[in-house]
C-alpha cells in the first residue's frame, strides 16, 4: 500500500464551462479486484489508471474554496492547489476515513486523477478541513486551476469565502501596541 501523498504530474486544464452537468471536483475510494462495481479513472499525464468506487463520497459541492499555495522549501517558484472543504464535507471525509481507514482515495478533477492519498493512521481536526494538489505547478497552472474550482464551487451556490484583509498596527490604539 501507497502511503502519503502521491505527486500528479499537471497537464493543463481541458476547457470546460462551470456548471456543465459533471462535478469538477470529486474524492472517490479506490476498489481493489473483486472488491465490487467500480470504474476505471485515468490520471490525468495518462501514465496509469485506477479503479475507483462508482459514486464519489465528495462533490463540488463539500468545498469551500481552492487556493494557490506555496509547493515548499524544495520547490521554489512551483506552487500546489489546497481545497478547503464545507462543514458538512468535512464531516463526510471524518466518516469515510473512520469507516475505511486502510484504502486509499483519489482526488479526480473533470475526471482525471490529480492526486492519490491514504487517510492517516488516526484522524485529526486538521485532517478534516481540506487536501493539498501537489503539482509543482507553475503558478500559471495553479491559479488557472483555482479560478475553474472555484468557478464551478460557486455555480454549485457555494460562495467562495473572502480572504480576511491583512491587520496593520495602525488598525489597533495605542494601547494595542503598548502604549508605543
Amino acid at each position: 500500500m501507497l502511503v502519503g501523498p502521491i505527486a500528479a504530474v499537471w497537464i493543463a486544464l481541458e476547457a470546460r464551462p462551470a456548471g456543465a452537468g459533471v462535478d469538477t471536483l470529486e474524492y472517490r475510494l479506490e476498489v481493489s479486484p473483486g472488491q465490487g462495481p467500480s470504474e476505471t479513472f485515468q490520471w490525468r499525464d495518462g501514465s496509469k489508471s485506477l479503479e475507483l468506487e462508482l459514486h464519489p463520497f465528495l462533490t463540488t459541492s463539500d468545498f469551500q474554496t481552492a487556493k494557490v499555495v506555496s509547493a515548499g522549501l524544495n520547490t521554489p517558484g512551483r506552487y500546489s492547489v489546497e481545497l478547503i472543504h464545507t462543514k458538512s464535507g468535512a464531516k463526510k471525509y471524518r466518516e469515510v476515513a473512520d469507516k475505511d481507514r486502510e484504502r486509499q482515495f483519489s482526488i479526480l478533477v473533470d475526471g482525471k486523477i490529480v492526486q492519490s492519498y491514504s487517510f492517516p493512521p488516526e484522524q485529526k481536526g486538521v485532517h478534516d478541513r481540506g487536501n493539498t494538489i501537489y503539482g509543482p505547478f507553475t503558478k500559471a497552472e495553479a491559479v488557472t486551476l483555482v479560478r475553474r474550482i472555484n468557478a464551478e464551487i460557486r455555480a454549485h451556490g457555494r460562495p467562495r469565502t473572502e480572504t480576511p484583509r491583512r491587520v496593520k498596527w495602525d488598525d489597533f490604539s495605542d494601547s494595542t501596541q503598548g502604549g508605543e
